[in-house]
């Protein structure tokens, strides 16, 4: 990386951190650490950071948080954007490190053409690859040989030391759609045309109920989140119907309301808003308008997240299904604090609501939703995962020399003569638990006095 630390803005950060260790690192005037003192700060144990430059972007995969089924979806899918079919293909390619952290990330560097330098990145998440964010132009990232705050030091791994031009197919991918940042909207759950505001949603309401300026506003921005900021006209036609609103004036106002760059930061008025108003003076025609707004996913995408929900639940919190026991008799047992306790949907449930928050992060599809729906599918594919037409806990045959307590096992031999302590094992399939603690140290002061009273006239009673 010796180009690199040469050509980019390179500063000190703070040992075994991802904390600066200088205030002004991101100061345009700051010029940042000369190759000598990059070596002499390395050698102090210290870290070090880079700025990413204009013409480069970096792909940072954390794996942290997501199901591994899915993170190697989207792996896969970086790949075939990339143009390859293996890992090694990209490592032979692309500038690869591998970061230090316990559940090993990875930066994937990519230099821009000079063209392409000037397309819009926003950095953040990657539309299509779950557990990869996208690191932008004055973004900064901690550099090998750095050691990341959990122990591990980052490295290159790839053939490449420098990075090289990403891919044209790539590009498309990463460009973003959205407003620069400082016009940046919510994106809607789902875009209507100017047209069908109109004459579906608009017509419905009279502009003379809007006269509270906080009424109008609120519903201003609704029909720019609906529309994606392409309604200015229709708007305008349907405020100007009231005659409060109807003068040369009127027309500045609202093209200033709607074009505001503060826009974001005004009251959040989504679809919902829309189907309120509609509500309070045409409740019949509110439901229209909430299909109109929230159409139902097809089949196919319904059916997809509930396999992603389902896959992460059984990763996550059944240790990939062994931790769940779905049986012929319809009944459900789940390994919890150390032993196998019969268990209800309700804690199926309770496990999709846990991972709800991840999915609809990951995947834009999942806030169009309703969670009951959603776990109502969902909950039939763990149980399927899991199911056993013979339940190992209904096995009298089964190993039954087991002390199960707080803290772990005592497993006795088939004569009951040795004993040894071990930790907690699904496959013991335990059923209860003594509230007890397994002490190996523990003292037992009144049974060494009676042994000792019982021996007292041996030569040596102890």
């Amino acid at each position: 990386m010796k180009k690199l630390l040469s050509t980019c803005k390179v500063f000190p950060v703070k040992p075994n951190s991802k904390m600066p260790a200088v205030k002004r690192f991101n100061d345009p005037t700051y010029l940042g650490l000369s190759p000598n003192s990059i070596i002499s700060w390395l050698k102090n144990k210290g870290n070090i950071a880079l700025i990413i430059p204009k013409d480069m972007l970096v792909l940072d995969f954390d794996p942290r948080e997501h199901p591994s089924a899915i993170l190697k979806e989207s792996f896969d899918k970086l790949l075939s954007w990339l143009g390859f079919k293996t890992t090694k293909e990209l490592l032979q390619h692309h500038l690869v490190v591998k970061t230090g952290a316990k559940r090993t990330g990875y930066h994937i560097y990519f230099r821009l053409a000079k063209e392409e330098a000037l397309s819009h990145f926003t950095c953040g998440k990657v539309k299509g690859l779950v557990g990869f964010q996208l690191l932008t132009p004055n973004k900064w990232l901690t550099l090998p040989p750095s050691v990341h705050p959990d122990g591990g030091e980052y490295c290159i791994i790839s053939k490449h030391t420098e990075p090289q031009y990403a891919p044209a197919y790539l590009i498309p991918h990463l460009v973003s759609t959205d407003l620069p940042e400082h016009l940046d909207r919510e994106v809607p759950l789902t875009s209507i045309t100017p047209e069908v505001l109109a004459e579906h949603i608009l017509v419905l309401l009279d502009p003379t109920d809007f006269r509270n300026r906080d009424d109008w506003l609120r519903l201003l921005f609704a029909c720019h989140y609906v529309t994606g900021g392409t309604a200015l006209e229709e708007f305008t036609k349907w405020s100007m119907q009231d005659a409060l609103y109807d003068k040369p004036s009127t027309r500045v106002e609202i093209e200033a309301s709607w074009n505001s760059s503060s826009l974001e930061r005004k009251t959040k008025s989504t679809g919902g808003t829309l189907v309120y108003y509609v509500a309070l003076h045409h409740p019949k025609e509110a439901i229209e308008v909430k299909r109109l707004l929230f159409p139902e996913l097809k089949d196919a995408e319904f059916a997809l997240l509930s396999q992603r929900l389902a896959q992460a639940v059984l990763e996550r919190h059944l240790a990939q299904g062994t931790r769940l026991i779905y049986d012929s008799g319809d009944e459900m047992h789940a390994y919890l604090d150390g032993y196998w306790q019969r268990v209800k949907t309700a804690y199926l449930n309770h496990l999709c609501f846990k991972e709800l928050p991840w999915l609809r992060d990951a995947f834009d599809e999942a806030n169009k939703v309703e969670d009951k729906r959603l776990f109502v599918n969902t909950v039939p594919i763990i149980q399927a995962t899991c199911y056993t037409s013979e339940n190992p806990i209904l096995d009298l045959t089964r190993e039954q020399n087991i002390i199960n307590l707080r803290n772990g096992e005592i497993v006795f031999d088939e004569d009951n003569t040795q004993a040894s302590f071990r930790p907690h094992r699904a496959d013991s399939y335990q059923t209860s638990i003594a509230d007890l603690v397994y002490d190996e140290e523990a003292i037992c002061p009144l049974f060494d006095r009676t042994l000792l009273s019982m021996f007292s006239d041996h030569v040596d009673p102890r």
